[in-house]
């Protein structure tokens, strides 16, 4: 699990700001389900 999320802030850091965003409340959404 906390793999995955390492990769996923890997990947967010290199896209812009508004898409980090979007990424956090998709993240927060999966972690819901």
């Amino acid at each position: 699990m906390e793999y995955i999320q390492i990769k996923t802030l890997l990947f967010v850091l290199k896209i812009k700001p508004t898409e980090l965003f979007f990424n956090e409340k998709l993240k927060l959404n999966i972690e819901n389900l």
